[in-house]
C-alpha cells in the first residue's frame, strides 16, 4: 500500500486574524457624517470586499460603499459613496470570509457607531 503525496494544504490549525485597530471605535458617538470606516487587520488577509465588510443603517439597509484592502498596511477602508445620515447609528459587519494567508477565517464581528447631528 502506498501513501499518496502531500497535497500541502494550509495548516488552519494557527491563530485566527483579529482586528487590531478600527475607526469609528465601537459604540461612538457624533462621527463625522463623511467619515470612512477603517479596519487593521493583525495580519495579512484576503477576501475583504463589499460582501465581507458592509455598513447598515438603523433601517437594516446596506449602505452603498466602495472597499477596499491594502495589502502593506495591512488596512480595509469602507468608503460610502453618500454622506451617512445625520444622528443615525450604523451597524459594521465583517464576515467569517475574510482569511489570513493559511486559511484561518476572521471571527465574524460586528460594532455600532452613531453619526452627529451636524
Amino acid at each position: 500500500c502506498r501513501t499518496p503525496p502531500s497535497r500541502h494544504l494550509p495548516d488552519t490549525t494557527g491563530a485566527r486574524p483579529t482586528i487590531s485597530a478600527r475607526t469609528p471605535g465601537g459604540n461612538s458617538r457624533n462621527v463625522a457624517r463623511v467619515a470612512n470606516i477603517t479596519v487593521r487587520f493583525s495580519e495579512k488577509v484576503s477576501g475583504v470586499s463589499g460582501s465581507s465588510l458592509m455598513l447598515i443603517s438603523s433601517t437594516g439597509r446596506r449602505v452603498a460603499a466602495v472597499v477596499s484592502y491594502n495589502g502593506t498596511t495591512g488596512i480595509a477602508t469602507l468608503n460610502p459613496v453618500s454622506r451617512l445620515s445625520a444622528g443615525t447609528r450604523y451597524t459594521v459587519l465583517l464576515s467569517s470570509t475574510i482569511k489570513d494567508t493559511a486559511g484561518n477565517q476572521l471571527a465574524a464581528t460586528r460594532w455600532t457607531f452613531t453619526t452627529g447631528r451636524a
